[in-house]
Formats: C-alpha cells, sequence, structure tokens
C-alpha cells in the first residue's frame, strides 16, 4: 500500500492511494450501501447489474454469498465493521469482533474500519481509558488478523467533539492507524462549528509523522463536502446518493439547493440531462437512471475537487 501526497493547500490536501490494484486520489467519495436506510436486497442488486466500482458495504449485511457476488465483480470495496446497524437496528443479530474478522477474511477489501461496538453512557464517563483500550485491542486485532493488505481505519466512537478530540489525541499516542473515521453528525450542531472542529483534528492528522487519512462518515451533501475538503477531509461515505436526487451535474458549487428528495421530485427535469450517465441510461427506468445519474455526480464534484487543491 502506498499514500503519496500530491498537493496541499493550506488545508486541504489531496493524496494519490494504491491499495493492490485499487487506484485513487483524494478527495474521495464512497456511495454507502446498508440495511439501515437502503431497499438493501434491491440496491444489492443494482450494483451487480451496473458497471459501478467503488461502494462502501457494512460487513454486517455481507455474507458468503454476497461477498462471492462481489467478488467477480472485481470491486474496490470499503468495508465498515457493523457496529453502526448493531447500535440501530431494533433487533440485531449477534455481532463482534470475531463475526467481522470472518466477514473480512471471506473476501478482499482494500478498506476495513474497525468495531465500533455501543458502550452505555456510563462506561463512555467513567472509564474513558479502559474502552479506548479496547477499541485499540479491536483495532490491532483486526489487523493482524486479516490475511491480505488493506487500508486499516480506526474508527472514533465519541459523540461529543471535545471528547472525539481527547479520543483521538489519546489513539494516535497508543497507535498508527492508515486513517481514522469519524461521522459528520458527532462534530457540532451548526456548520462552523463542524468546520472548526474538522480543522481541528485535520491538524492534529497532520502533525504525525506518517499520513493518517481523515475520513468523514455520513456526509453526501455535495456543498458540504467542498467546504470539508478545504478544510482536510480525505475521504467521505453516505446513502445520500440512494435517497436523494441531485438536479445537475454541472457547476454544483454554485448551485442553491440541489439535492431533492426521491418521492417527490419531477423526473422530468433529468430528460434533457447532458450528463454522460443520463446519456447512457435514456432508455432505463428512472430509478436506475437516477442512481446512475446521482453516481456520475459525485465523481465528477470529487474530481473538480481535486482539481481544485491540485491546480490551485
Amino acid at each position: 500500500m502506498k499514500i503519496d501526497l500530491i498537493k496541499k493547500l493550506n488545508m486541504a490536501k489531496s493524496y494519490r492511494i494504491k491499495i493492490n490494484n485499487f487506484e485513487f486520489k483524494t478527495p474521495f467519495f464512497f456511495p454507502s450501501i446498508s440495511t439501515y436506510k437502503n431497499n438493501f436486497d434491491t440496491i444489492f442488486k443494482w450494483v451487480l447489474s451496473n458497471r459501478c466500482n467503488q461502494f462502501l458495504f457494512s460487513a454486517y449485511d455481507l455474507n458468503n454469498k454476497r461477498t462471492e457476488l462481489l467478488a467477480k465483480k472485481n470491486m474496490n470495496i470499503c468495508l465498515d465493521s457493523g457496529g453502526f446497524e448493531l447500535k440501530i437496528l431494533e433487533n440485531p443479530k449477534k455481532w463482534d469482533i470475531y463475526d467481522l474478522i470472518n466477514v473480512c477474511n471471506s473476501g478482499k477489501f482494500d478498506m476495513i474500519i474497525s468495531l465500533d461496538p455501543f458502550f452505555d453512557k456510563e462506561v463512555l464517563h467513567k472509564f474513558f481509558h479502559t474502552k479506548n483500550d479496547i477499541l485499540i485491542l479491536y483495532y490491532e486485532k483486526m489487523v493482524e488478523s486479516i490475511n491480505y493488505e488493506s487500508l486499516f481505519e480506526f474508527a472514533i466512537t465519541e459523540h461529543k467533539p471535545e471528547m472525539i478530540i481527547k479520543q483521538l489525541k489519546y489513539t494516535l499516542k497508543k497507535i498508527n492507524p492508515n486513517a481514522i473515521a469519524i461521522p459528520e453528525e458527532n462534530l457540532g450542531f451548526t456548520f462552523s462549528e463542524k468546520i472548526s472542529n474538522i480543522e481541528t483534528i485535520s491538524n492534529l492528522l497532520s502533525n504525525q509523522s506518517n499520513p493518517i487519512l481523515f475520513h468523514l462518515r455520513g456526509c453526501s451533501n455535495p456543498l458540504s463536502m467542498i467546504e470539508y475538503s478545504l478544510s482536510g477531509v480525505d475521504i467521505f461515505d453516505g446513502l445520500g446518493w440512494s435517497s436523494k436526487v441531485i438536479k445537475k451535474t454541472e457547476n454544483i458549487s454554485n448551485e442553491g439547493k440541489i439535492l431533492h428528495n426521491w418521492k417527490t421530485f419531477d423526473y422530468s427535469k433529468l430528460d434533457n440531462c447532458e450528463c454522460d450517465a443520463c446519456k447512457s441510461n435514456k432508455r432505463k427506468k428512472y430509478n436506475d437512471k437516477v442512481l446512475a445519474h446521482n453516481l456520475f455526480a459525485y465523481k465528477k464534484l470529487l474530481s473538480e475537487i481535486q482539481l481544485l487543491i491540485n491546480d490551485h
């Protein structure tokens, strides 16, 4: 695995990353697929039937058959640990570090996020060091148990910005992960607060001896992604690509409202869309067309951000 810095523009960075046969530049977006909000089986079948190569899947949703199907498609996959589904679903199945490792070794995944299990609030406050030592042990156990090369991400589990910073500082003293993963929603209530905390985290990571990527979880708002990239975020993921509609793919950074509700959107507005996805999918159903249109829009947006950083 190689992580090479291409260009740094103030807080923003552009890296060239190579993992096995997967090579990409940052900032980068992984479209997410989860049983939590997606119609998983429908989206999974759509992904397999289309020429789409990069996705984030939750290990919680994968089994041997699904992993085998993904392997045949030769996809580049960021594998989430399943901790989110464990916390959010009403009646989750049994899931622990060994279940995650079993899924990891049933296939080959380019990026893997460490397990972030649910801890009782009292544990969060009373046993900070013990809890984080357990999370670090989970991370180390995962890394030593995977029988192939991957980019390993450490999942930050705290829910308040000040505690996130504290946990990150503690973690960086103990281990040197390839990347850290933090949910956008935990970084503050206002946009300005989130930007401030993202910049603080970016500064902490930039002071390390080796490059550590900053993965912002659950962010698929195009306008936010532009600002966050300029503040130091390297990787994004989110479910918005399959639940919202991006009205246009041109001049995204200059648009006002560009994300629209899937159910109420007037699909005829895409009839004259000239993006490559719409031109090549004119005869397909609207749902198929919109999914392809959205993926193209995100890919174009991230390419534009990369150019902004690299050519400035």
